[in-house]
């Protein structure tokens, strides 16, 4: 109960606080291959997935930064 809590008391603080990131990766590792869901690069969100392939908590626990995504489109990499 407590990691949980660590958890999502985490993704809150990450959700404010993004922007002072130069680069953020965030990862899916839910499944027993993990993948890249996003990159944010001075401040411009780059998506690595499709938007129906998010996960619940990344919609649910980070909407500052799937609203900042919008329109989420995949890039050309």
């Amino acid at each position: 109960m407590k990691l949980k809590r660590i958890f999502y008391g985490n993704l809150y603080k990450l959700n404010e606080h993004f922007k002072i990131f130069d680069q953020l990766i965030i990862l899916d590792s839910s499944e027993r291959i993990g993948k890249q869901i996003v990159e944010c690069v001075n401040g411009v969100i780059i998506p690595n997935i499709n938007e129906n392939e998010l996960p619940n908590w990344f919609v649910s626990y980070l909407p500052s930064l799937y609203k900042k995504g919008h329109p989420w489109i995949l890039s050309d990499r």
